[in-house]
């Protein structure tokens, strides 16, 4: 049996080594927030830590663990004034509590992902077991806009510019330092270290050979997030993560949303080749499924209202 004649008899029985290795298929996404982007970026490029290590319980410990941690380096400090001093920061509107969407029916606390021992405790939806790693697919976005030789610069660029450093607030390096100091975890915690499902496939994933018209999605991402590091020196640290929030759900989703339609293409050739056993050359594909954003349709036009248009770009990639 020829490999044509068995996809025809079982088209979704195994999945291809080439296709599981590329581009057309990511970190499989799941519902998000913007703030749970960038604690999951905190925890794939600089902690190491799963999503599912993540217990939102852990939010009650803060308090009493940093004024414990404190009293513990400096005698001098009163326990108990600085847990209430920390108490509404955490958990009052005006400090670092967040507004969290319902899930389910119920709503757990969170806080927003200032710094990045936060992550340790807050930034994650669902329960433990079905939670997905949004940093993976941050990390193949990356990839997939600067390919195999420029994108770990990147990557580096981005996991050095969301540590706390002497150019971040006074705030934020008082954060960081005190959460840093104390074991705001659970004792019972999971010692799990990052999935490194990123590592293979971010190394295979594919990108245009030679960039032309217009930019793709995920090169117009890099573009801008190169803009957003440059940005950080500027602004406060609240300022700058707000930024980088929303260009990660807009980054990452329109790179996902223009993956289903390349998906599309090559779907479309597939069965080009299927029906009709034509085998079609390199220079055929890439002119099919790469074209330029400019000279083809562009996957989104700048209007008053792209909801609509989106919404029924996503019912056509669903069928």
């Amino acid at each position: 049996m020829s490999n044509i004649d068995r996809f025809r008899s079982n088209p979704t029985g195994r999945v291809h080594q080439a296709y599981e290795s590329s581009v057309l298929l990511p970190v499989a996404p799941e519902y998000t927030t913007g703030e749970v982007l960038l604690a999951s970026a905190y925890r794939t490029l600089l902690t190491g830590e799963r999503d599912a290590v993540v217990d939102l319980a852990d939010i009650d410990r803060i308090p009493a663990a940093v004024a414990q941690a404190a009293s513990e380096a400096d005698p001098r400090v009163d326990r108990s004034a600085f847990r209430e001093m920390w108490e509404p920061l955490v958990f009052e509107p005006g400090g670092l509590k967040s507004p969290t969407p319902s899930m389910g029916g119920a709503r757990y606390k969170q806080l927003m992902p200032l710094v990045p021992q936060l992550s340790r405790v807050s930034g994650v939806l669902g329960t433990r077991r079905s939670r997905w790693q949004p940093g993976n697919l941050l990390v193949s976005t990356i990839y997939a806009g600067r390919g195999l030789r420029e994108g770990p610069n990147l990557l580096r660029r981005l996991a050095d510019s969301l540590r706390v450093d002497a150019t971040d607030d006074w705030f934020a390096q008082f954060l960081e330092v005190h959460l840093a100091q104390a074991d705001i975890t659970s004792p019972s915690r999971p010692v799990v270290g990052a999935s490194g499902e990123h590592e293979e496939r971010r190394k295979s994933a594919a990108w245009r050979p030679e960039p032309r018209g217009g930019y793709l999605p995920s090169e117009r991402f890099c573009a801008d997030l190169e803009t957003v590091i440059d940005l950080k020196p500027k602004l406060t640290r609240r300022q700058w993560t707000v930024l980088v929030e929303s260009l990660l759900r807009l980054g990452v989703g329109l790179h996902q949303l223009w993956l289903c339609r390349l998906n599309s293409r090559v779907w479309l050739l597939c069965k080009e080749i299927v029906d009709d056993r034509n085998v079609l050359v390199r220079d055929e594909v890439l002119a099919r499924c790469w074209r330029s954003q400019a000279e083809d349709d562009p996957l989104l036009y700048l209007s008053d209202n792209v909801g609509p248009w989106l919404d029924r770009k996503l019912d056509d990639f669903s069928l």
